[in-house]
C-alpha cells in the first residue's frame, strides 16, 4: 500500500523497485531473505474490505508461488490451514445449498474422521460475510441498534405531536382569519404538513452538521479510522427522503386536528 512504499522509499511511485524480505520457518532459506519487485502500489483499503475478514490488516501482498519462503509446509496442501480464505463464483442457477454435500464429501475424502467432525464449511456472500459471521453476531447488534433507535424517533415522533398540539391556541386566530377569509381545510393541511416537513428537514441538517463535529472522537473511542459509506450521495439522499416521511408522518395528526377549527 502507499503508506508502506512512502515508509520504506519516501515516495509512492515505486513500480519496478526492490523489495527485501526477511523470510522465517520456510522451506527455503529458513533464515535468510529473498528479493522482490514492486509491480504494484494501492491505496489504502477500506476496513470494511475482504481482505480484514481474517481480523487482521494486511499491508504487502506477494504472490502465492512464494509462500515457501514464509512457511515450513505448504499451506495449499495442507488441510489444517485456516488462514487462506477461497473464494467461489456460482454459475447461474447455482445455489450455494447445491454445493453443500459435495464440498463436505470433498473433506470426508482428504482429511482424516477427526478433522472432518471440527470442519463444518459454510458459503457465505462476500457482501454479507462480516455480518453473517460468528451466528450473526454484527447482524443481530445492528437490529438491537436499530430498535433503540428506532423507540427513541417514534418517542420524539409523539413529543412532536403533543407539542404541536399544545402551541394550537397560538395558532387559533391565524386559522380563523384565513377561513373567515375563504381558504380551505385542504390549504391549511397542506401548510401544516409542508410546515412540519420543512422541520425536520432543518434537524436532519442541524444532525449532520453535529455528526461531523464529534465523529473524530467516536471514531477515536470505537478504535475506527473512518466510515467508508458515511459520506455517500445516495446515502445522503436516503436520509432526506427518511426525513421527508418521519415529518409526514408526525404532522399529519395535528395538520388534521388543527385545520379542523371552525371560526365561528
Amino acid at each position: 500500500q502507499k503508506e508502506v512504499a512512502q515508509a520504506f522509499y519516501g515516495r509512492t511511485n515505486v513500480i519496478g523497485e526492490s523489495l527485501i524480505l526477511e523470510t522465517q520457518n520456510a522451506i527455503q532459506n529458513p533464515t535468510g531473505s529473498k528479493e522482490y519487485i514492486v509491480s504494484g502500489v494501492i491505496d489504502q483499503l477500506p476496513e470494511n474490505s475482504i481482505t480484514d475478514n481474517l481480523g487482521e490488516r494486511t499491508n504487502v501482498y506477494i504472490n502465492a508461488e512464494n509462500m515457501q519462503y514464509f512457511r515450513p509446509f505448504n499451506l495449499f496442501e495442507d488441510w489444517n490451514n485456516y488462514i487462506i480464505q477461497t473464494r467461489i463464483e456460482l454459475q447461474p442457477g447455482v445455489t450455494p445449498e447445491d454445493l453443500q454435500l459435495p464440498i463436505d464429501q470433498l473433506i470426508i475424502t482428504n482429511t482424516s474422521e477427526e478433522l472432518a467432525e471440527e470442519i463444518i464449511p459454510k458459503l457465505s456472500s462476500i457482501e454479507t460475510y462480516n455480518l453473517t459471521d460468528q451466528n450473526n453476531a454484527q447482524l443481530q447488534l445492528i437490529y438491537v441498534l436499530a430498535s433503540v433507535a428506532g423507540f427513541i424517533l417514534l418517542m420524539a415522533m409523539i413529543n412532536f405531536v403533543n407539542i404541536s398540539l399544545g402551541m394550537a391556541r397560538r395558532r387559533l386566530r391565524e386559522i380563523g382569519v384565513r377561513k373567515a377569509m375563504g381558504g380551505f381545510k385542504h390549504q391549511l393541511q397542506a401548510q401544516f404538513l409542508s410546515e412540519s416537513i420543512l422541520l425536520s428537514l432543518l434537524a436532519l441538517f442541524i444532525t449532520f452538521c453535529l455528526v461531523q463535529l464529534v465523529l473524530p472522537t467516536f471514531m477515536s473511542v470505537v478504535g475506527k479510522t473512518s466510515f467508508s459509506n458515511a459520506n455517500g450521495l445516495e446515502v445522503g439522499f436516503y436520509f432526506v427522503l427518511f426525513s421527508m416521511l418521519i415529518g409526514l408522518l408526525s404532522g399529519c395528526y395535528p395538520s388534521f386536528v388543527l385545520s379542523r377549527h371552525s371560526p365561528v
